[in-house]
């Protein structure tokens, strides 16, 4: 979390158009000089982001949370993301990961990335930003801090892939 001059950009587009309860914990060198939400929490490190990521998630997952994602503080939400994740994931019995699926918009059509109906995407589609319930979270594991950026999200996806009995969904 370097970019303070977005976060308050992201955290309005999440508040202003899902009726979920969140709370984001960005952590990072970069310290905000502005106030924050309640629900929007800065933790200072000087680590590489892949040890940022993990130190909160962390947090989060000892604050109780029921689902946990990963998100880069650059990042732009479609209008309604987590309420349309969090349903998915709440419909899932058991262990599972949902993710919006991204698509340029030069491929069109159907492709199956694997056997399972539930993990049927669209042609170019990247399954990135997965939320997953805090209880596949825990199994999984934490991030491999030896990662230097934030390529650790590929490393979870197989990780939990290896586990067996998770659900993975793509979202569209």
């Amino acid at each position: 979390a370097v970019r303070t001059s977005l976060w308050l950009g992201l955290y309005e587009s999440l508040a202003s158009t899902n009726d979920c309860s969140f709370k984001i914990f960005f952590c990072g060198p970069t310290r905000p000089d502005f106030p924050l939400p309640e629900n929007l929490v800065y933790i200072h490190s000087e680590m590489k982001p892949a040890a940022c990521a993990e130190i909160a998630r962390r947090i989060a997952l000892a604050e109780g949370a029921e689902s946990t994602m990963d998100m880069p503080d650059d990042f732009v939400a479609d209008p309604h993301l987590l309420d349309t994740l969090i349903k998915e994931i709440g419909e899932i019995e058991g262990e599972a990961v949902v993710a919006p699926g991204f698509k340029p918009r030069l491929h069109a059509g159907p492709i199956n990335v694997s056997s399972d109906p539930d993990r049927v995407g669209r042609a170019g589609e990247v399954i990135n930003l997965a939320m997953m319930k805090c209880s596949t979270a825990q199994k999984m594991g934490g991030i491999d801090r030896r990662f230097e950026g934030s390529y650790f999200a590929y490393d979870q996806l197989m990780r939990l892939e290896v586990l067996g009995n998770i659900t993975f969904k793509v979202c569209s």
